[in-house]
């Protein structure tokens, strides 16, 4: 994690949004991809009151 936190820093300061927002997309389509196999498998992860059964 030491690396990751020392590049979004370098983005901070060097105001590099392009970098920002092409890892914010990578990060969003991961969560995505992540929540649909997490229900493919019919795991849920959350508050027990979220999932309807």
């Amino acid at each position: 994690m030491v690396e990751e936190f020392r590049t979004f820093e370098r983005m901070v300061r060097d105001r590099d949004l392009a970098q920002g927002d092409a890892r914010l997309d990578h990060s969003q389509l991961v969560l995505e991809l992540a929540t649909e196999a997490l229900s493919s498998a019919g795991l849920h992860v959350g508050p027990v009151d979220q999932v309807s059964a």
